[in-house]
């Protein structure tokens, strides 16, 4: 659903036996078999307008073959509140056909009028029901948000205790991939940026993102949060695949396995990678979607979070390549291919704060935290010699660790004589 503009709707056809997909869509990229005809207008379904699901979650849900979402473009004038149907086209084994049409008209409980305006529009009652239905889960996702505020407004106090404060973030690590991810499949994507990037163009309509409870309220959680600190406290707490990237590398890590390290000429020259797919993206969307839908398969959230690796053989190739990179790597997609990532960077920039403690001897001539940075937002030559490159950062805190260890930290330990 984050990948349609506000106008657009979303058609969800199910089916047993017969397929209404056909067999050749993946060749020709078009569905010949169905069609939505109202009044005069006959819209068809390509490749890009398409989305496979696996499974109903509601309960008692009917079991079906074939589940399909498919896109209707604004661009087709459709109207949901009108009657309208399907024309399934029945190809026999013999090679004859025969067109079906199913006929379709909403509950007209559904839809009010709008006396100002004097035309149907749908009740507003379809998102605060969800809401409603959603309180328990957003009860949780907000203790959980407030537990990671306390943990960034006290993280002076937790650093004094590494052993416990490890402990505390890969169980919270844990509950984004589990819960987060998995259970609820709040996963933010470029999407949900670009839905709010084009909003001036698509038109602002509330609905559309009040749709998901939980989705809303991490996007904006994200956006305050970047602006006051930066990217690192979504990309860094509560990306489900970033969760995932780095409980790879702890249990890689644990079994020792060798890390890779970047040379920080390189590594500086890959930050920019991400931020030219975003710029891919963006610039396509405004030419072709279809384009915009093939670059945003970089992003392995769909895969591996929102269908836990139910999908087809590629994508799931794809994803598992970039889990086993971060035995060697950590976060290697997050911090060279995430066009998410990249667009918080951007909004990061604005920040007015960082939280993040230094003294005048970081970097010169103590470069522990560079060394201790996992993920190399430290640089240790250059005009940012010791600096914590914010954009860069996805405040794990182990150089705030290392920045109140006076068994660790030279200042500190040389103070303490």
């Amino acid at each position: 659903l984050s990948q349609i503009g506000a106008k657009d709707h979303v058609i969800f056809l199910a089916s047993n036996g017969y397929s209404h997909r056909g067999k050749n869509w993946r060749t020709t990229k078009s569905f010949e078999r169905i069609s939505i005809i109202q009044n005069d207008t006959k819209i068809k379904f390509t490749a890009s307008d398409y989305t496979r699901l696996s499974t109903i979650s509601a309960n008692g849900a009917p079991k079906f073959k074939e589940l399909s979402l498919f896109k209707i473009s604004s661009n087709n004038n459709f109207i949901p509140s009108e009657d309208w149907g399907l024309e399934l086209i029945y190809e026999s084994k013999d090679g004859g056909s025969e067109k079906i049409i199913l006929n379709y008209s909403i509950n007209k409980n559904l839809v009010i009028i709008d006396p100002k305006a004097g035309k149907e529009i749908f009740n507003n009652s379809i998102w605060t029901e969800t809401w409603l239905q959603s309180k328990f889960r957003i009860s949780i996702l907000v203790v959980f948000l407030i537990l990671l505020i306390f943990i960034t407004i006290f993280q002076d106090y937790l650093m004094l205790y590494r052993k416990q404060y490890k402990i505390l973030r890969i169980c919270y690590l844990t509950f984004t991939l589990l819960w987060i991810g998995w259970y609820t499949g709040a996963q933010l994507s470029i999407f949900n940026i670009l839905s709010v990037i084009k909003t001036p163009i698509n038109g602002f309509d509330i609905s559309y993102f009040l749709i998901d409870p939980l989705i809303f309220i991490l996007l904006i959680f994200t956006i305050i949060s970047a602006l006051i600190l930066g990217r690192g406290l979504f990309c860094g707490w509560l990306c489900p695949f970033g969760a995932f990237q780095e409980l790879v590398t702890y249990i890689g890590k644990k079994f020792k396995i060798p890390q890779l390290f970047v040379s920080e000429r390189l590594n500086s020259r890959l930050w920019s990678l991400k931020y030219f797919i975003l710029l891919s993206i963006i610039g396509s969307s405004f030419i072709s979607m279809e384009t915009t839908y093939l670059i945003t398969e970089v992003e392995p959230f769909k895969t591996a979070i929102m269908t836990k690796f139910n999908r087809g053989l590629p994508y799931v190739l794809y994803a598992i390549a970039l889990l086993l990179l971060s035995l060697f790597l950590e976060r290697g997609f997050c911090r060279y291919a995430c066009p998410l990532g990249a667009s918080i960077a951007i909004i990061g920039k604005l920040r007015f704060t960082d939280f993040l403690k230094r003294r005048k001897e970081c970097g010169s001539p103590c470069n522990l935290c560079t060394s201790s940075c996992p993920v190399q937002a430290i640089p240790s030559n250059g005009k940012q010699k010791g600096k914590i490159i914010m954009s860069e950062c996805f405040r794990c805190l182990d150089c705030q660790l290392e920045y109140f260890d006076d068994t660790r930290c030279p200042p500190l330990v040389k103070r303490k004589g």
